[in-house]
């Protein structure tokens, strides 16, 4: 919760009211607890405008207090001047929940200005290990490729065979965007476009290569990560040099059939997808372009230039134009 400060009752009753919002919601079906730093105490020895807000939200709503923190006036918060102590540190419920509560002692690893409040509930937590989110791959569906007659058949089929006569308006609806769904899936042709795992399409090779590495890593690490001439730290970096020569040697290969196919079809996409490849925060080698042999391009904003001349040319071209030059590193 928000400070005390000058200005600030607005800020801390706009928290209030976030947690009133909470209770709204959720207090006919759960069980309810607030904890945390209030920045407000219910000790009947201060009472300025925000423990008057707070005491006013806990009674309003009927919150459960543990009254022993409260009698004994136990600090939880240390004000680093060594000289004002407060509590300000509560938890509470909107019902019986809360068996016991207390301010643990202060300790010589907390170097924080408030002490730590535990409470004990009557009632126990059941607790699961969060599953993480299951990786999927994401596909464009290419409807200017459907068999329309493939189409139709199957969703005909899929409609027929749902009764739609015992079902309200909201299930047909449903049923039929679960249908459309079904049919696409099963007769329009699709593309990748999203991958899992690697960013980078890897090899076989390299995809062997990265389980090579992570075993040597992982021997290295159980062992104490030992270093100089050991055995398990010359493998390590051997497996990762491999992997990295293996790696430095495909993108090569990729970059040259990239460059030939640019050579024989200089086409619009070849044209972004050079452009994409020079906007890339990956530092690489850029190729030299050389246009009708006249015209050589080195930096990126070079080629995009020469591109641009070459499509323009070609637009106002009476004949079909050719891409007469060559691509070299």
């Amino acid at each position: 919760m928000p400070t005390k400060k000058s200005n600030s009752d607005v800020d801390y009753q706009a928290h209030l009211d976030i947690l009133q919002a909470i209770m709204d919601k959720y207090e006919d079906t759960h069980t309810i607890v607030f904890c945390g730093d209030m920045n407000g105490t219910l000790m009947k020895e201060r009472n300025n405008s925000h423990d008057k807000k707070l005491t006013k939200f806990i009674q309003s709503n009927k919150l459960n207090v543990h009254q022993e923190m409260i009698t004994n006036s136990t600090p939880t918060f240390y004000h680093n001047d060594g000289k004002s102590t407060s509590q300000i540190d509560y938890i509470f419920s909107n019902n019986d929940v809360i068996n016991t509560a207390m301010v643990m002692q202060q300790d010589p690893i907390n170097s924080s200005s408030h002490l730590p409040v535990i409470a004990n509930l009557t009632k126990r937590l059941k607790t699961e290990v969060k599953k993480g989110k299951k990786s999927h791959t994401t596909y464009k569906l290419l409807w200017e490729k459907t068999d329309k007659k493939e189409y139709k058949n199957v969703l005909n089929k899929m409609i027929t065979a749902y009764n739609w006569n015992d079902s309200d308006v909201n299930e047909k609806v449903s049923q039929l965007t679960s249908i459309l769904h079904k049919t696409a899936d099963k007769v329009v042709p699709k593309k990748l476009i999203k991958l899992t795992g690697f960013k980078n399409k890897a090899s076989p090779k390299v995809r062997q290569l990265i389980q090579a590495s992570k075993q040597k890593h992982r021997e290295w690490d159980n062992a104490g990560r030992p270093r100089n001439n050991h055995i398990l730290f010359v493998g390590k970096k051997s497996a990762k040099r491999a992997l990295r020569r293996q790696q430095r040697k495909e993108a090569a290969i990729e970059r040259e059939q990239f460059l030939q196919r640019l050579e024989k079809d200089p086409n619009d996409k070849a044209f972004f997808q050079l452009i994409k490849r020079n906007q890339s925060s990956i530092k690489s080698n850029g190729p030299e372009i050389l246009i009708d042999g006249d015209k050589t391009a080195k930096t990126p904003s070079n080629q995009r230039e020469t591109f641009a001349d070459y499509f323009k040319k070609s637009s106002h071209s009476t004949r079909k134009s050719k891409f007469q030059g060559r691509i070299t590193f």
